[in-house]
Parts: C-alpha cells; sequence; structure tokens
C-alpha cells in the first residue's frame, strides 16, 4: 500500500536466498538484457505519453525498475486504475516523498513532493512478453489521452 505509520525495517535476505542467488550469478548478464530489451520496447510504445528518468550517459543501468512520470497525479491515478481494472499492479516505488511520512516532521521538499506525485514503476521481469508489454502500453495510452 501506500501508506506508512512507523518506522520500518529494510529486511536482508536469509543465508538460504543468498545460496540461490550465488546460483543465478552466471544469468546475471542475459537477465539484465532481457530487462533492457522490455525496457526499450516499453520506451518504444509509450514514446510521447510519459516521461522517463534521464541517465548520465557513463551510467551502467541494471534496468531494475521502469519509472515513468505523468503530467500530475491525477493522471498517475487514472492510469493506475486503468492498470488494476486489468489485474496489472504497478507500484509507485518512490511514493511518498519522504518528508511527508507521518512520523517525520521535516521541512518542505517541493521538488521531491512533485516528482514522487507523479512517478509510477511499471511492471519489469524477466518473461515479460512482448504482448503483455504492448497490452500495458495500450492501457496506459487510452486512460492517459481520454
Amino acid at each position: 500500500g501506500d501508506n506508512y505509520f512507523s518506522i520500518g525495517i529494510n529486511g536482508k535476505n536469509s543465508e538460504f536466498h543468498a545460496a540461490i542467488g550465488h546460483c543465478m550469478l552466471h544469468k546475471i548478464p542475459m537477465l539484465i538484457d532481457e530487462r533492457k530489451k522490455i525496457s526499450e520496447q516499453y520506451d518504444a510504445e509509450l514514446s510521447g505519453i510519459c516521461a522517463r528518468p534521464t541517465l548520465p550517459a557513463e551510467t551502467t543501468y541494471n534496468y531494475s525498475y521502469y519509472p515513468v512520470f505523468f503530467k500530475d497525479e491525477q493522471m498517475l491515478l487514472k492510469v493506475r486504475e486503468s492498470l488494476n481494472e486489468k489485474d496489472i499492479y504497478p507500484r509507485r516505488y518512490f511514493y511518498p516523498s519522504l518528508n511527508n511520512l507521518p512520523y517525520h516532521k521535516g521541512e518542505s521538499c517541493p521538488v521531491s513532493e512533485n516528482y514522487s506525485s507523479k512517478v509510477l514503476c511499471l511492471p519489469l521481469f524477466y518473461g515479460l512478453g512482448a504482448d503483455n508489454i504492448t497490452t500495458i502500453c495500450n492501457i496506459i495510452k487510452n486512460a492517459a489521452t481520454t
């Protein structure tokens, strides 16, 4: 959910999880390449619909997320609702702005507040087929342009 009522933990994986991860290390380049292809399809299909964060040219990106920015929070909520109606559940990974958490009494952070209110991370995982990406993009285009 989008509600955070107290300070939590950043849970770490167990030794078992580490062992499975160790067995997968040799597949990392292939997994990143697949995620890159998915991201590139999203880029092509969503061009002009929503914005993407820009990365410095020298960045080596691992394609862990596919965040997009909508023009405002109302558009984000409309797109998310349209996707949810089709059992597609993108996440607001960077929401709320940390200064707005109920247990934090911080200063106003207008840039963080602005961006966190309109960023949505689309599904991105190994095996997400091209047809599924097209379906997701068509739902977004329809919701964003009506």
